[in-house]
This record gives C-alpha cells, structure tokens and sequence, in this order.
C-alpha cells in the first residue's frame, strides 16, 4: 500500500509541485523561479505552498543568491525538499518525491561502465538522453562542453563521474531534473518543524511578511549566467571561510 501510495504522491501532488515551479520559471529554461515570482505566486496564481522562509530556502541550498539583486529559487532543489515529503503518522519513514536525476544519472553510469570518461564520451552519451523536458539527439551548447573540458583539464583529461563538479555539470545540462550541489558544509537540510525550533522562527511567511517580501524584490529583465554566478559566489564563501 505504501508503494502504492508513493507512486500516488509522485504522480499526483509532485507533479503538481513542478508544474507550478515550472509556470513560473525565468525565461530562457535555467531551472530557477525569480523570488520575487515564487512569492508573488501566492495571491496571482494561488499558489499557497510558496510561502517558505528565504532564510529556511537559503540553508536548504534552495535559494540561488549569487545575484544578490534577484535571488532565485532552484527548481529542482526546492522540488526535493524534505518539507515536500509525506510523513504516515503510523511509519518509520517519508514518502517524498521522486528525485528525476537518477535515472539520468544512471542511464550515464551504464553507458559508460566506469568511474571516469573523456568529456567527448559524456557528451556523446547526454546529447542522445533525453529527460521530460530536454529531448534526445540535441547539440549542447559549446560553453557547456568547456565547462566539462575545464573539469577533465583537473583530473589528467577525464571527469570523475562521482564529484561533485560532475553533479554541478549536470544540473547545466539538466536545469529542471537535476539539483544543484551546494559546496559540503554550505546547506544543511532539515524540515520546516526542525528549521523552526532550531533558529525560532517560522518557516513560513506570513500575509503582511509576504507582501513586504514582494515588493522589496525586484526582477530582472534578462535571465543572469547561473553558472558563473554560482562560481563566484562559492568562491567569495571560500576567501570568506580562509578569513575567518
């Protein structure tokens, strides 16, 4: 019955989640949702559950900062939250969603049979994967096969399929499928009841905090370089954490 119920709870209230965060995403497909956006969506759309706290996104590794001025939701981050799982008040466990990356990941993994490969083999095996919103046989984009050229010129010509920088990579490749995978120490996830005893505040905003968030937000006309933010800003935590 659980089995059942969790096939349910993908394919029903999951699927709902993604949908709604997809609605809203930023133009150009990055697999991030403006703040200002995933705020206001409560009174335009009804979108109730969008209510969590920034700070609560931001631990969680929800939240994209790296542009201070436009902080963005990551689709697939927000999409795996703990607080998106069902918790059967009779078991020992959650029923949450469907993590989509690992298919992905394990469509790479038997293509290649192998801790590492060359980036022209990952290439050869994602350009011909598709996803539920990338389709099969595409041309990647040149800046995101440099991006895996600059992994294998740290590792003697090959990219280890099990670190991190690959995990980063695929979130490019896959913007809506795949996480991002924050820096080790950076996030720490934890459910809202959790979050909420730990720091003493509630995890989710309430009407007149809402409507104060919406309008100190502002968006952006043009969707930003996610990679490239994302690279200086992990490299401004790191001279931050040598400082201290």
């Amino acid at each position: 019955v659980s089995e059942r119920y969790g096939q349910h709870q993908d394919s029903v209230e999951c699927e709902d989640i993604q949908q709604k965060l997809l609605q809203l995403e930023e133009v150009g497909g990055t697999g991030r949702v403006k703040l200002h956006d995933f705020y206001a969506s409560v009174r335009k759309h009804r979108f109730w559950q969008f209510r969590e706290h920034p700070e609560f996104l931001k631990q969680a590794g929800v939240l994209d900062d790296s542009d201070p001025s436009s902080p963005r939701v990551i689709i697939p981050n927000y999409f795996t939250l703990p607080s998106n799982c069902f918790n059967p008040s009779s078991a020992f466990y959650a029923i949450c969603c469907i993590d989509k990356c690992e298919a992905l990941i394990d469509h790479v993994e038997s293509e290649i049979q192998a801790p590492h490969a060359t980036p022209e083999r990952i290439v050869r095996v994602v350009s011909a994967l598709p996803s539920a919103s990338v389709p099969a046989n595409r041309t990647l984009p040149q800046e995101l096969v440099a991006r895996l050229e600059q992994v294998a010129q740290q590792h003697d010509g090959v990219v280890p399929l099990h670190g991190r920088l690959f995990s980063q990579w695929m979130h490019f490749a896959y913007p809506r499928e795949c996480s991002y995978p924050h820096a080790a120490g950076t996030t720490k996830l934890m459910s809202s009841k959790e979050w909420s005893q730990a720091t003493g505040m509630k995890s989710s905003l309430g009407r007149e905090e809402l409507e104060r968030y919406v309008e100190q937000l502002r968006s952006l006309d043009e969707p930003a370089d996610s990679w490239q933010q994302q690279q200086r800003h992990e490299q401004q935590q790191h001279e931050q954490q040598q400082q201290q």
